[in-house]
């Protein structure tokens, strides 16, 4: 057993090296004993149990999925949100935006939002948190007759509540009936200037659509497109951001759609230095993928389900390339 003078030097290299993060050799010259001694004396401040090294893995996530899924897609950042049964998704997914989003807000932040049952729940799952000069913008307009969760307004002003930011509104609907709508509603300075903020916003957080998905797919029922346009759409369409279609290798859909959207762009959103895109259940797995290999999230968040069919997707694709 080490001398109580034994005892006091170890924690004091332990503290040297695990909390000042000083290298082993400046620690030596601070102690004045040689590097080697510091290595031995770090080794046994482990055995007598002065330092206590714990790998802490969150039960609510999944890293084997999180793995597997690095491997398939360009993605560095991904969270998966262990979950058992379609009650647990948004609420999984939901807790794992707000520590991503909170992980990632500075002071002096502006971040766009978009809205959806999913941002819902990241909304619901944030604790109060303030830091000085965070501003929410929206980033497509939040006025909706979809059944996926509140409005933009209303989910913005909660989070701003808790996070105790100041906020916008965009007062417009995601998606007009004519281009000529669309140009009143872009030439409006109330409407403009709150676009223009959340294209130069340093943080983006995301719900991210889905062929097949019940709100994507209500976004395209209620806007009253010609059969043909609706055609269009749809036959090549893997998931939505935004009201902003695109395909399984994340190329945009157009089809006489954009100019009908009141919010940024793709090409804006991929502009922002860091968007947290979110998604629960498996039929969110197409957009997922389309989201990724376009560039438009720098992290995902999604549910364990949707992981597991993101990988089936791919593992048969590689599957058909192969036996082709």
């Amino acid at each position: 057993m080490a001398l109580p003078r034994d005892r006091a030097l170890l924690v004091k290299a332990a503290r040297l090296y695990y909390e000042d993060e000083m290298s082993q050799d400046e620690i030596a010259e601070t102690l004045g004993v040689s590097r080697s001694n510091i290595s031995r004396m770090l080794t046994d401040a482990r055995a007598q149990g002065i330092v206590q090294i714990k790998i802490v893995e969150q039960a609510n996530r999944d890293a084997a999925l999180e793995r597997a899924i690095r491997e398939l897609l360009p993605v560095k950042n991904i969270r998966v949100a262990r979950t058992l049964n379609k009650l647990d998704e948004f609420t999984g997914v939901g807790a794992l935006g707000a520590e991503a989003l909170i992980e990632r807000t500075r002071p002096n932040t502006t971040i766009a939002v978009s809205w959806g049952s999913t941002l819902q729940a990241m909304v619901n799952a944030l604790d109060s948190d303030y830091q000085p000069g965070i501003r929410l913008v929206p980033l497509v307009g939040g006025m909706t007759a979809l059944s996926s969760g509140s409005t933009g307004e209303d989910l913005i002003r909660t989070m701003a509540s808790k996070m105790g930011a100041t906020f916008s509104t965009l007062l417009a609907p995601v998606v007009v009936r004519s281009p000529e709508a669309h140009k009143v509603f872009i030439n409006e300075p109330s409407v403009s200037d709150v676009i223009a903020q959340a294209a130069n916003a340093e943080l983006a957080v995301v719900g991210i659509g889905s062929k097949g998905a019940s709100s994507s797919m209500e976004l395209l029922h209620s806007a009253g497109l010609p059969a043909s346009q609706y055609d269009a759409l749809t036959k090549d369409m893997a998931g939505d951001i935004g009201a902003r279609f695109y395909d399984s290798n994340g190329k945009e859909l157009d089809h006489g759609w954009s100019d009908r959207i009141v919010g940024i762009s793709l090409e804006q959103l991929r502009r922002i230095p860091f968007v947290i895109g979110m998604a629960a259940g498996k039929d969110k797995a197409l957009g997922v993928i389309g989201a990724i290999r376009g560039g438009f999230v720098s992290e995902v968040i999604i549910s364990s389900s949707c992981a597991f069919e993101i990988i089936r997707i791919l593992s048969d694709a590689k599957q058909t390339r192969v036996a082709s």
